[in-house]
């Protein structure tokens, strides 16, 4: 299990890169706007009560129309076919106001081990652009990958976003890492990264995330 967790960290550090050069760029042709009206009905969670099928099937076409502008599933590292393929998680999506006419869109890729994988797309006016972050790994930080591993929260007022990546299934190990969003297609900057090691006898008390060792910046 350490392994794994440690390989999927490898991977969402690493192998990025290549991805992150066609992630990143601002999509100037694709009509935001319009996309969000006619994504609006996704929000409405009494919609989604009462459809929940024909809701899910137009959250995919929607999550497929951001695919063909900005290369979500490219982003995600999966493979062509989870755009009609109903057995996959691909295309659940949240939505978060940023401020007026700005939003920060978290598209599910699919669920890995103890952890989800996901992509962010930042929206500001008529402009879109997935997010891409640099991770720190092995004692450095790595160049921004647009893929996520792990569990969101967000500090709307800081305009700032952790992830917490598990190590184990009963999360006694593993990251947390703090990015600040910038502008549209700009790398959010990391602020801090956590990191507790995983191995030995589990600890009675499991602690929480934030309490775990920072390891950047070095003090």
């Amino acid at each position: 299990m350490r392994l794994l967790f440690l390989t999927a960290l490898l991977l969402a550090a690493c192998s990025g890169s290549a991805v992150a050069q066609s992630s990143s760029a601002v999509a100037d042709t694709f009509n935001v706007r319009a996309w969000l009206v006619r994504t609006e009905i996704l929000w409405d969670t009494t919609a989604q009560a009462a459809d929940y099928d024909g809701i899910r099937a137009l959250a995919r076409q929607r999550a497929n129309e951001l695919d063909d502008a900005l290369g979500l599933i490219r982003a995600c590292e999966l493979w062509e076919e989870v755009r009609t393929d109903p057995e996959q998680g691909w295309g659940y999506m949240n939505l978060e106001p940023l401020g007026p006419d700005e939003y920060l869109l978290r598209v599910h890729c699919e669920h890995a081990s103890y952890n989800p994988s996901f992509v962010y797309v930042h929206i500001d006016g008529t402009q879109a652009a997935v997010v891409q972050a640099p991770a720190f790994y092995d004692g450095a930080v790595q160049e921004p990958t647009p893929l996520f591993l792990g569990y969101e929260t967000l500090d709307v007022a800081r305009r700032r976003f952790s992830i917490y990546t598990r190590g184990t299934g009963m999360g006694d190990c593993g990251s947390l890492d703090t990015f600040e969003l910038e502008g549209v297609g700009e790398p959010a900057t990391l602020i801090e990264a956590r990191y507790r090691a995983c191995g030995g006898e589990p600890p009675e008390h499991i602690p929480d995330p934030r309490e775990y060792p920072v390891v950047y910046p070095t003090r």
